[in-house]
């Protein structure tokens, strides 16, 4: 009989890969998010100077 390795194990390494991709993709979701938040509140600053600057 031929000894082959547990499949078991390589299940638990691929759900580790698995995992680990996850979590790379939530962090780089979050980096994106966080991005497009500062971009956003940078332009309601500039919105903002430029209506004012109009009135005065």
């Amino acid at each position: 009989m031929l000894n082959r390795p547990d499949p078991s194990a390589d299940n638990q390494t691929d759900n580790r890969n698995e995992n680990r991709n996850h979590a790379n993709e939530n962090d780089l979701i979050r980096q994106v998010a966080a991005r497009v938040w500062e971009l956003w509140q940078q332009e309601l600053r500039l919105e903002r100077e430029r209506r004012g600057g109009m009135r005065r």
